[in-house]
């Protein structure tokens, strides 16, 4: 039978290898590791990541949810963050026994862009940009007037498409950084806008009849020159010339070789513009006559973006 004493030694004994085994598990714990905890959101909307990361002592954390916890080795660490389309950030922290570590809510951006469209054609007044598309990395967006904010684009380049009705469509490459960018896009009206422009500005404009400039069967229907300067003389000013009330495009020309006489210069992939104007006035019904008609032809070419109409520096007569 045993004694007391020998069953108290045996019941403390028990207890120093349960406290030695407690000690040696905590001890153990707390040796391998101690806890991290981050949470990881996007800047802009304060939402979890799809595809963010946690990246440290080695291992790639999912951060998709947002939360992320886990034990990882003591010791000096940097602790990165991704996310795809978004920057990336890094930080330090030291893991001690016993001292959890919880770096609160790290925000990593993704990308915005703040486009604007303008025309490159300033010599005449802008009729204005109407609806505008615009594409960038795959999203696309239709405006109005020519402004747009994108958000929640990946960083790096991009492709950003301009369309809008009656401008010839730009593709450009973008450079993204994290946060906010802003880019302005020039785009180029197609011809026939152009020329439209150029058509409307003259109507209503009022032009000096001069004879030594008209066709042979106009001088002959309006007289020898001093007949006509006799007319001429006795009109009132506000009868001294021609409105212009029509402007007619015919069907254009493509040139592979446009010829200035006056310089030299020659230009290739010339777009030839017959015109028709109709003119009226006053002194056409003085004369007898509600109208007469001029025609001329324009040469236009595509110069660094932007629709040049050589007879505006350089006219002269095409030259084959």
């Amino acid at each position: 039978m045993t004694s007391p004493s020998k069953r108290t030694l045996t019941m403390v004994g028990i207890v120093v290898v349960v406290i030695l085994a407690l000690v040696g598990g905590v001890l153990w714990w707390g040796m391998s590791g101690t806890m991290l905890t981050i949470v990881v959101e996007d800047a802009r909307t304060g939402q979890p990541i799809e595809g963010a990361t946690v990246g440290v002592a080695g291992e790639t954390l999912d951060a998709s949810a947002g939360r992320v916890e886990a034990k990882l080795p003591l010791g000096d660490h940097d602790v990165s963050i991704a996310a795809p389309g978004y920057e990336s950030t890094q930080t330090a922290v030291t893991l001690a026994m016993f001292q959890p570590q919880d770096l609160g809510t790290v925000t990593i951006r993704d990308a915005s862009l703040e486009v604007s469209v303008v025309e490159n054609y300033p010599d005449y007044p802008v009729v204005g940009i109407a609806t505008v598309k615009i594409t960038a990395s795959e999203e696309s967006t239709d405006t109005m007037g020519g402004a747009l904010a994108l958000v929640g684009l990946p960083i790096g380049t991009t492709g950003v498409e301009i369309s809008a009705e009656g401008y010839m469509p730009l593709t450009m490459p973008v450079d993204l950084e994290p946060g906010d960018n802003s880019i302005v896009c020039t785009i180029t009206p197609e011809l026939a806008e152009v020329v439209d422009r150029r058509g409307q500005a003259y109507i209503a404009s009022n032009y000096p009849l001069i004879y030594d400039i008209m066709h042979p069967a106009r001088q002959a229907l309006f007289g020898t020159k001093t007949e006509y300067l006799d007319i001429m003389e006795k009109s009132e000013d506000d009868r001294a010339g021609v409105v212009i009330k029509e402007v007619r495009v015919n069907d254009y020309i493509e040139l592979a070789e446009y010829k200035d006489r006056a310089t030299g210069a020659t230009y290739q992939d010339v777009v030839r513009t017959p015109m028709t104007y109709v003119a009226g006035g006053a002194l056409l019904a003085a004369l007898g006559q509600d109208s007469m008609t001029v025609s001329e032809s324009e040469y236009w070419v595509l110069h660094e973006g932007q629709w040049r109409s050589l007879a505006d520096g350089e006219r002269s007569d095409y030259m084959p």
